[in-house]
C-alpha cells in the first residue's frame, strides 16, 4: 500500500507525491506536511498514524487546491476530515483529533462554518479511497 500511496491521485489529472523520507531535524510532533502537491509523512510513526496523516494532508490538498478554501479553516477542515475518514473505515483518530480540531477552531462557530467544507472535502476523499481500491483489486 505504502508504494502505490507514493503516486496516489487524487483525481482527474491530479497527483500529489507521497515521500516517506525520514527527516531527523523535523520537529519530531510533526507527523506529516503538504505543500506544492507533495505530500510527506514521518516514516518512523506507525501504520495507523502514517494512514491518518495522509489522509489529513490529503484534505490539505483537496481543501487548497481543488475548493480554494481559505487557508485559516485548513487544519479544522482536514483534521476534521481525517476523523470522519477514520471513522468510517473503523480506527479511532480521536486522540489526536479532537485537541487539534480545538486547537485550530478555537471557537465552535468556526468549527460549524466548516462542515459543509468537511463534508464536500470527505466526499472527494472517499471517492478516491475507492479508486485506490478498485485499482488494487483489479476492477477498473
Amino acid at each position: 500500500m505504502k508504494d502505490y500511496l507514493k503516486h496516489a491521485s487524487f483525481g482527474k489529472g491530479s497527483r500529489a507525491v507521497v515521500s516517506f523520507e525520514s527527516k531527523p531535524e523535523q520537529d519530531p510532533s510533526i507527523k506529516g506536511m503538504y505543500y506544492s502537491k507533495n505530500i510527506w509523512v514521518r516514516p518512523e510513526e506507525s501504520r495507523a498514524q502514517q494512514l491518518k496523516t495522509i489522509i489529513h494532508e490529503m484534505a490539505h490538498y483537496y481543501s487548497e487546491n481543488v475548493f480554494r478554501i481559505a487557508r485559516r479553516d485548513a487544519e479544522t477542515i482536514a483534521e476534521s476530515v481525517a476523523f470522519t475518514i477514520g471513522a468510517h473505515y473503523g480506527f479511532d483518530t480521536g486522540t489526536r483529533s479532537f485537541p487539534y480540531v480545538a486547537l485550530w477552531s478555537q471557537d465552535k462557530k468556526v468549527l460549524e462554518a466548516n462542515l459543509a467544507a468537511i463534508r464536500k472535502v470527505s466526499v472527494k476523499i472517499f471517492e478516491a479511497l475507492e479508486t485506490i481500491q478498485n485499482h488494487m483489486a483489479g476492477v477498473v
